[in-house]
């Protein structure tokens, strides 16, 4: 007999669910490594911070390779944030090493959460949120998260297949104003059908399971 099939079971759900206690422990550890992030004022205490971090990413076990995709966000940051400490305070060693710990400590304050998001299954992250949060809340916050990396990996479907039919989306295409009508026509438009139509399964998907309805009432896919 062939196993069920519906939208938000075949974008969520993943095998081999550990147990929730290691789950919510690597949550509270994750939360911990983010707020000592923030407190580290000094180069001593980002340093020792990266250490435990890294150890945590060891130990969660994420695939480094999706890890690793995040890694690029920290170098517009770190210009940014130099920068404007070199607007305010002049160029000086020190104004420079202060404002590249200041980008270390932000970076450093969203890697745990990274490292989760890339390690926890959306069963576990659904089951976390369902010991803060009523019923019906966790699972339409878990659906909402999980959305957006969905239609992140739609619209670079679409964009492959609409380079392979000739559209102008490249980015040196974009100094033209044919690139841009291509962006509109061959990109952003389907890739707005395509969030719909998603998001409609999902709604179809989830009234299905009784949302919203009595709280009694189950849910989640295969409890």
């Amino acid at each position: 007999m062939s196993a069920p099939t519906d939208p938000i079971h075949n974008h969520f759900a993943a095998p081999g669910t550990a147990p929730l206690l290691r789950a919510g422990l690597q949550l509270l550890i994750a939360t911990a490594l983010a707020g000592f992030a923030l407190l580290s004022r000094s180069w001593f205490l980002v340093a020792v911070c990266a250490g435990c971090e890294a150890v945590f990413l060891l130990v969660c076990r994420p695939r480094l390779r999706d890890v690793a995709r995040k890694f690029w966000i920290f170098g517009p940051q770190f210009v940014l944030i130099v920068g404007l400490y070199i607007l305010r305070l002049g160029p000086s060693p020190g104004v420079i090493s202060e404002g590249a710990r200041v980008a270390l400590q932000i970076w450093l304050a969203f890697l745990p959460g990274i490292v989760l998001y890339h390690s926890l299954s959306w069963a576990q992250a659904r089951r976390l949120a369902h010991l803060l949060l009523p019923q019906q809340t966790a699972f339409a916050l878990c659906t909402a998260v999980t959305f957006v990396p969905m239609l992140l990996r739609e619209c670079r479907e679409i964009y492959r297949v609409q380079l392979l039919r000739g559209a102008r989306l490249r980015p040196k295409d974009m100094l033209s104003p044919a690139g841009w009508r291509d962006l509109a026509h061959s990109l952003l438009f389907p890739t707005v059908v395509q969030c719909l139509k998603t998001a409609h399964e999902l709604a179809l998907a989830a009234r299905l399971r009784g949302f919203p309805g009595p709280a009694r009432k189950r849910i989640w896919p295969y409890d």
